[in-house]
């Protein structure tokens, strides 16, 4: 695994939490609101960054294909429904973001800018009401659309181990759903298998770029809001994540060796040594 050869730095805010409960009802739910919306959609993000990268070979593949699948599905799911509760909310997330539509003019870019892409009718909501969610069938009786003799993805993976089995042929349908609600009228339809992925992975592009500027606005937000609750009685210290690896970098794979019993032994002592 390749890593820059530098450290990232960290600042670690540490808020009492009397300071939480201190506050109006209306800014702590906002506050912890939109905690929630940002860390989960920022890992959820940065997944598909490392999972869109990587080429783990022909067996890994398949699982990569399956992983990517979901996670642009989730996204999706996510960034929809958390811009319905920015934009519903009329109280204290609704004065920051004015605040901001004022003060700052990349956020207000921004905020037009997901606007259009998370709106209803746009390529985000479709994949949200199509696939996100829940489970779509009515494209199964389709595919495949360019399957090819011995294709990777026309296949079942299995190990000895339990849980280790993963049925790549339902992902052709998947990811031809991902595509066909990604193509505008103007993009002629795939003819070869190799137009078909290279239609998948612009609608991947595409949600990777919508979700790195969904981040950017809510971590604003975020911001704006954590400014207004930092005083003098929150904790502020300075950290740092030595040589951390490049986001192209990173490899998730879904084969492994599971940890033993005795490993599982072990760990229950380090966990409750008084049970020892």
């Amino acid at each position: 695994m390749i890593s820059r050869d530098m450290d990232v730095p960290v600042t670690r805010v540490q808020i009492p939490y009397s300071k939480l409960q201190a506050l109006p009802k209306e800014e702590r739910i906002a506050f912890l609101r939109v905690g929630w919306l940002f860390s989960e959609v920022n890992w959820l993000r940065k997944l598909l960054m490392i999972v869109g990268n990587q080429n783990l070979g022909q067996t890994e593949m398949p699982a990569t294909h399956w992983l990517r699948t979901l996670l642009l599905t989730t996204i999706c799911g996510k960034m929809y429904e958390g811009w319905k509760i920015i934009s519903s909310d009329k109280n204290y997330i609704r004065k920051i973001v004015a605040h901001l539509l004022k003060s700052d003019d990349k956020f207000k870019k921004e905020h037009e800018t997901l606007n259009s892409d998370l709106k209803k009718g746009s390529f985000i909501e479709k994949i949200r009401h199509n696939i996100g969610f829940h489970y779509q069938l009515k494209d199964f009786d389709q595919w495949p659309p360019h399957a090819q003799d011995g294709d990777q993805l026309l296949s079942v993976l299995f190990t000895e181990y339990d849980g280790d089995m993963l049925p790549s042929l339902p992902v052709v349908p998947l990811f031809e759903t991902v595509a066909r609600l990604h193509r505008s009228s103007n993009n002629p339809e795939p003819n070869t298998y190799e137009e078909w992925e290279k239609s998948h992975l612009s609608s991947l592009n595409e949600v990777s770029k919508t979700s790195n500027c969904y981040c950017v606005y809510l971590q604003k937000i975020f911001l704006t809001m954590l400014k207004e609750i930092v005083q003098d009685d929150c904790n502020i210290s300075y950290e740092k994540v030595e040589n951390p690896p490049a986001y192209n970098a990173q490899q998730i794979y879904f084969f492994m060796t599971p940890p033993s019993n005795e490993t599982y032994d072990q760990l229950k002592k380090e966990l409750n040594p008084d049970k020892g």
